[in-house]
């Protein structure tokens, strides 16, 4: 009867998980503890109270017909007694509705006197042929929890002590449906006098004349949950995600970044949570590349004929770009399967425009959607799309109808590939309709931050405000190794007379005779032009042994680029934006040796700039080609112009900006609590009509005594279409302020009425009716819970918590030394 943990309290609580007797006190501390889950926690009765079934057949038959007998005879007497009750009440009216309930009674009860029969033959059954070691039913039907649950009854999960320690109660947990909620005294009073304030002030005025009234913003931000989702590798975007994270997470938010397993160490090490996202760093790079290869096969062939059998050559990694977009909304709701901790509800979404799926994630839960990137994925007359088959940029821009046309191709191409992806992903989350070929990210003008420096590539005119260009961000490193700059300074003073040349370039098999004879290619246009080459290889392949010779020094490849590029005069590598914008920094001509599309693109915006040599691909790269780009970076003219653009690199600003980006986009009049602008609304009050966080809402509970959240929807801040852009879920808020919330700003005043999104709620003028014709499903809130106090102090809890977890961790080693229990 006592608690496991020897705290010598009376065990209300048992863990399924760890097979352990927990008072209320202990489950809470070992419930918080990361790798547990209060799902695991089922109610305790030392003794089981309940009825026993009958010893017979025929005692089970005999009260069977009995029970079968009162069903039909209870059937028969509503037919006469519920008209009468109705008549009294409502007069004729309420006859006629008694008649039919009467009516609607008696041909269900035959079915319900069927059911009880059949239940208590079938519990005698099982009690004649049970073991002798198992205990008596009362009854087979009420025994199963999943059943009584799928027909829609309540069902308490309850571990007896003369059950097994291996056996598992069915059903849902209480506390799966609860979130427990802890105020200190300040908040609740605070919270008090602002709804009794609300409330007075709306009695004052009449329904039509709220529109004047509402809840002033005080211009500061609440703490959010924020899911940040991209993939790929960590210098084309995950280590700018990092940067953005830490910078939110130091602002108080709670800040998960989803990306691809492999990043996981990187991730956490940096303080952020974690959620891995299905398939490789490279999946979605090829699949662009596939719709690439598309765009120019289209173009190159004209007919309809060609055009069509070409289009039926299917990506060839599917299975992985499915299991990518698949893992979105669980990174947005979901806790981490291998590190889980509290439970993870994403209030704003930020997200690389290249997923694909973010849009549904962001409709299915009704919260913001900010993108962020470094290439320019936004419809514009200025440039065409970089997927398309003419890729070619000119500085100034020229604008033209068709560039803008070639975004739709290109959309019409990636729907083509995965609209069956997308619309599977829709049905899952269960949201009406199929996925469309237009760019739902420009239709609902989502707002987009580019990291890259305008210097490079200016905003196009045609962008509108929702559209950010802030700068380079550096990508967040863990490589604290000096080892290599010794090795460097050695290699760069061993000749000071002979230049030294970067050479980053970015090959999948180096092993092979074409990777063999581009790096013999280096040695040879070192010798010609009199330079030095530290060499750093990039591919996702092992690395094959270093080069170290007087003209050639291979550095590894896990060596942040910018710590090498002091070292050096130019630069000639792959083409991502963090190192191109690493060496216009640091001052440094470059040169692109491009595989893609975007890699072309960084190259053409170096050269336009003047700070670059024209871009080559490399498969088409001959030995002239290197030593005529290595002496062209060694022009002066270069060095001077990457001098001066150098000066409007800042990685800090750039930062700042993003982060400013984000909460200028945010429509925080629709994401705020009605009684405290400080914490996100969750949950929406039918009866007050009021938007609320989970802890006003446990004070409004409290001042009311409504009976508790019974009637509460998750509340959702917008309302996504496929057709127009989002609107805020709340009809009399101004949609016009959508895109314009001010954080600093003067205060607003609007209106809050109900949530029209939900179509649980039926068209009443009275609270009190619309509240009684909710049905209990997926769109209402948690039930909200004050945490119970244990301590008295911050000091009390801290010492009562060590011990407590001290015991758990001694009672679990005791266990694994003796074999499970």
């Amino acid at each position: 009867m006592r608690c496991d943990l020897n705290c010598g309290r009376a065990a209300t609580l048992w863990s399924q998980k760890d097979k352990l007797r927990l008072c209320n006190e202990c489950e809470f501390v070992v419930t918080s503890r990361p790798e547990n889950s209060p799902k695991d926690i089922v109610e305790y009765t030392y003794v089981d109270y309940s009825a026993r079934g009958p010893d017979s057949v025929f005692e089970g038959a005999s009260s069977g017909v009995c029970a079968m007998a009162h069903a039909i005879g209870s059937g028969i007497k509503d037919v006469f007694v519920k008209p009468a009750q109705r008549y009294r009440e409502e007069g004729a009216k309420g006859a006629v509705v008694g008649l039919m309930k009467g009516l609607g009674g008696l041909i269900i009860s035959p079915l319900v006197g069927t059911m009880v029969f059949a239940d208590h033959v079938a519990t005698d059954v099982y009690n004649n042929s049970r073991e002798e070691n198992e205990k008596k039913r009362g009854s087979i039907i009420k025994g199963n929890n999943k059943f009584l649950t799928a027909l829609g009854f309540k069902s308490r999960n309850v571990h007896i002590g003369s059950m097994s320690v291996d056996e598992m109660v069915e059903g849902t947990s209480p506390q799966s449906r609860q979130i427990a909620i802890q105020l200190t005294t300040e908040e609740k009073k605070r919270l008090e006098s602002r709804f009794h304030a609300l409330m007075e002030e709306r009695n004052g005025v009449t329904a039509a004349q709220r529109s004047a009234s509402g809840t002033p913003h005080n211009g500061s931000l609440p703490t959010m949950n924020i899911c940040m989702m991209t993939t790929g590798t960590w210098e084309e975007s995950v280590g700018q995600y990092v940067a953005i994270g830490q910078r939110l997470k130091a602002a108080g938010h709670c800040v998960r970044l989803a990306t691809n397993a492999v990043h996981r160490d990187r991730v956490l090490n940096a303080g952020l949570l974690f959620y891995p996202l299905g398939g490789s760093t490279a999946t979605i790079t090829n699949f662009l590349e596939y719709i690439h290869q598309q765009a120019k096969e289209k173009a190159r062939h004209r007919s309809r004929l060609m055009s069509f059998i070409r289009s039926q050559d299917s990506f060839s990694e599917m299975n992985d770009l499915r299991e990518l977009v698949f893992s979105l909304w669980p990174a947005c709701v979901e806790a981490d399967s291998v590190t889980p901790g509290k439970a993870f509800r994403a209030d704003a979404i930020i997200a690389h425009p290249n997923l694909f799926g973010q849009t549904i994630v962001a409709e299915r839960l009704g919260v913001p959607l900010h993108c962020m990137s470094d290439t320019p994925s936004t419809r514009t007359q200025a440039l065409p799309h970089l997927l398309s088959s003419n890729t070619d940029l000119q500085r100034p821009y020229r604008y033209t109808p068709t560039n803008a046309a070639s975004f739709d191709v290109i959309d019409k191409l990636i729907w083509g590939g995965m609209g069956e992806i997308l619309d599977e992903f829709r049905y899952s989350l269960r949201l009406i309709g199929k996925a469309t070929t237009n760019n739902l990210l420009s239709e609902w003008r989502v707002p987009h931050t580019y990291l890259w420096n305008s210097a490079l590539l200016p905003k196009p005119q045609d962008w509108r405000n929702e559209i950010t260009v802030t700068g380079c961000i550096n990508t967040v490193e863990d490589n604290k190794d000096a080892d290599f700059e010794q090795k460097l300074q050695l290699f760069v003073t061993k000749n000071s007379n002979a230049p030294t040349i970067y050479f980053g370039l970015q090959y999948d098999h180096w092993a092979s005779p074409r990777g063999q004879e581009l790096v013999r290619w280096l040695k040879n246009a070192a010798r010609t032009a009199s330079v030095r080459i530290i060499l750093q290889q990039r591919n996702n392949s092992n690395v094959r042994g270093e080069i170290s010779i007087d003209s050639v020094l291979e550095i590894d490849h896990n060596v942040p680029v910018k710590r090498i590029l002091p070292y050096v005069k130019a630069a000639v590598h792959w083409g991502d934006l963090s190192t191109t914008s690493a060496c216009l920094a640091a001052a440094k001509p470059a040169c692109v040796i491009y595989r893609t599309s975007t890699q072309r693109l960084w190259g053409q915006a170096l050269a336009l700039s003047g700070v670059g040599v024209q871009p080559l691909e490399i498969d088409s790269l001959t030995p002239s080609d290197l030593v005529r780009i290595v002496k062209a970076l060694l022009d002066p003219k270069l060095a001077d112009c990457a001098q001066r653009l150098a000066s409007s690199c800042s990685p800090s600003d750039a930062l700042e900006a993003a982060v400013s980006a984000f909460y200028s986009n945010l429509p925080l009049a629709g994401m705020t609590c009605d009684l405290d602008p400080t914490r996100i609304a969750r949950v929406y009050d039918l009866v007050h009509e009021l938007k609320l966080s989970y802890e006003a809402r446990l004070v409004a509970h409290q001042i009311t005594r409504d009976g508790g959240s019974a009637s509460d929807l998750k509340y959702k801040p917008l309302k996504y279409s496929r057709h127009h852009p989002p609107k805020f879920s709340l009809r009399q808020l101004d949609t016009e302020r959508l895109r314009s919330s001010p954080v600093n700003g003067s205060p607003t005043k609007v209106v809050y009425t109900h949530d029209p999104a939900s179509e649980e709620i039926m068209k009443s003028s009275s609270p009190q009716k619309r509240r009684g014709s909710l049905v209990r499903g997926q769109s209402m809130a948690l039930d909200v819970v004050e945490m119970p106090k244990f301590w008295s102090s911050p000091e009390e809890q801290t010492k009562c918590m060590k011990e407590i977890n001290a015991k758990y961790e001694q009672l679990l080693a005791e266990r694994g030394s003796h074999g499970s229990p």
